[in-house]
Formats: structure tokens, sequence, C-alpha cells
């Protein structure tokens, strides 16, 4: 791999906003070699004009999980995207009982983790998002919020419940550390228009996202993460803490990503699509599934050249739905995971 210089770090000043030091500094300061090589490379695609923009897709959700988008879209392109999506929660809300508990809902890392694995050892990469459990009802993460001061207090049924998801959430991701898995974590996603944490004041969320981090990092020692901010400008929690900024877009076209991109452009932090879906409902009994995607890429980067991967959502949002998707993982600006197995995880550096 193409190492960053410190020139070509301070070139990227022009066109992200910073020049600090050789290296990019990782959120975590005691970021694992890998998770560091990771976040450097994030920031050297922004620089390029080709093999810049990684691609993805959702998997699904549990417990209906398995390769099968990747390997339909390989079927189709004749290549794999570089990221794999994966959630560790169930939401699917009309089927509530398809799976025990019926309250309380764990998240699932023993049985998603193997597949973040094999992607990994196949030279992918994994996003994770997590739809928490809502701490006060026990229900989806679509539940309305109680009281944000229970969150505070480790004593309230709720404040138990919160704390008790982390608990679980860092047993799964320390399972994927022992065996050296990166993963892209982009927690409280949507967090200015969605789920139980949504539209909360910028301190209150801030505070949420600062905690969650000194636990992870901190506590359990979990040096295997890249903080992927999803949200708006008005409540990032910091550079200190985010490695890479997202929002996610539900839209005709990517272009719509340019206004969140430049409001967070003077973070320096590259920025990513976290979930994109194009028009259309999510049911594939009723979506149209003729969206093209064969120009995704030249529309994404005229949105900002630092957007540096993609994540198409599930179903007949998915590239394995709609057409376009070999004109698009075949276009010279995207990486897959063939380019993956060169660039980050071959022996030769």
């Amino acid at each position: 791999m193409r190492m960053v210089s410190w020139i070509s770090v301070c070139l990227l000043s022009f066109s992200i906003g910073f020049c600090e030091e050789e290296v990019p500094k990782t959120a975590d300061p005691n970021a694992s070699e890998m998770t560091r090589k990771i976040v450097s490379y994030f920031h050297e695609l922004t620089q390029r004009s080709e093999k810049k923009l990684l691609s993805g897709q959702f998997l699904g959700w549990y417990p209906n999980v398995t390769m099968q988008p990747v390997e339909e879209i390989f079927q189709t392109s004749g290549k794999h995207v570089a990221i794999i999506g994966i959630d560790y929660y169930e939401t699917i809300l009309d089927a509530a009982t398809l799976t025990e508990p019926v309250k309380e809902k764990p998240p699932r890392w023993r049985e998603l983790n193997p597949l973040i694995k094999e992607y990994w050892k196949a030279g992918g990469l994994t996003t994770l998002s997590i739809h928490m459990t809502n701490p006060w009802t026990g229900g989806k993460a679509w539940d309305e919020p109680g009281r944000w001061e229970d969150l505070d207090d480790p004593q309230t049924p709720a404040g138990k419940a919160y704390r008790q998801q982390w608990k679980m959430i860092a047993d799964g991701l320390e399972d994927l550390q022992k065996e050296g898995v990166v993963i892209l974590f982009r927690p409280f996603h949507e967090l200015d228009y969605a789920f139980w944490w949504r539209g909360l004041p910028p301190e209150r969320i801030q505070k949420l996202w600062r905690e969650m981090f000194h636990y992870l990092t901190q506590e359990r020692q979990l040096h295997n993460l890249v903080w992927v901010y999803n949200g708006g400008r008005l409540r990032y929690p910091g550079n200190a803490y985010v490695d890479l900024n997202s929002s996610d877009y539900y839209a005709k076209t990517p272009t719509v990503a340019k206004a969140q991109y430049e409001a967070l452009l003077s973070t320096g932090k590259p920025f990513a699509i976290g979930e994109f879906g194009p028009p259309g409902a999510w049911n594939d009994n009723t979506s149209p599934r003729n969206y093209d995607y064969s120009k995704f890429a030249e529309e994404t980067l005229r949105a900002g050249s630092g957007i540096v991967y993609f994540l198409a959502w599930r179903d007949s949002w998915g590239m394995h739905r709609n057409p376009g998707v070999k004109e698009l993982l075949n276009d010279p600006r995207v990486v897959n995971r063939e380019d993956l197995q060169k660039e980050l995880f071959s022996k030769e550096k």
C-alpha cells in the first residue's frame, strides 16, 4: 500500500481542511495498527482521482442475514463489494414475535460475527450499525423515549437496561478484536431525526457519544473501531471522538449529500454515505426496482470529492435488486473487495 506522506497529507488541507501531521490521527489514541492503517487509507482516498470510493451493501436483518446479496452482486458484476453492512439488532417492525424474546431483544453478535469475520478474512470491511432496543420500553428503536435523565442514573430501569446493552455490544466487538477484525462503527445513526435518540439537544447526544466512546475505548479497551459519526454539524461530538463523518439518504440521487458534506468539511474528516436507498417502498413486492446505479459513483463524487464509501441499503433498495450495478462496480473510481485485498490486506507494504 502507498503510505501517506507529510506532503500529501498537507495537500489534503485544500480539499478537506486540515494539515496536522504525517499520519492522520485516529479518534482512539490507542487504536490498533490496522485501525490506524484503515483511517489513513480513507484520508488518502480523498486525494485520488481513481479508485477512491468504496462500494458497500447492507445484508439485511437478523435472523435473515446471509451473504446472498453480495453473491448476487458478484454474479452480475464480477466484483465483490468492499464493505458489507451488518446490524446487531432485529428491526422487523411487524413481526416482533419472530424470535425470542419479544421484549428486551439483545444484540445478536454471536450469530452475526461469523459473517463479519468471514468477510474480513476474504479482504473486505464491515460497517456496523446498532438499532438499539429502547431502554425505557424494551421495544424497538423506533419507540418513543422517556426521561433522558434516566440514562444518567444506572439505578433506574432505563439506565440499567441502557448500560446492559452496551456491555453486550462491547462483548461482540471484543470477540472481533480478538481476531484482529476492524469495524467501521456507526452508533446513534440518523441522530438528527430518527429512533429513540432522535433530535436530542446537542449537549445531550454529545455527552452520550463521549461516554460511549470512553466506555468502549478505555474501560473495555477496544481499539479496533473506526468511529463513524452519522449526523449534522450541530450535534457533532468533536474531532477527538470521530474518524469519519457520514449521513443517510433515501433519494433519487446521492448528489443530495452535498449540503451535509460541506457542512462537515471543516472537521477535516472524510465523509461517507452511511445508507442509500433509491425512490420506492422498502417492500420487494411494491418497489419498482428500476433504479439505475450505473452513474452512482459519478453523482456521489459530484457531491463531494472527500466521500470515501457508500452503503446501498437492503432488499429492493439494494444493488442486487436494481440495474446498472455492473457498470458501477467496474467504474474506475470505485474500490471493491478485490482492490482492498491488494491495498489493505496484502502483506506487502
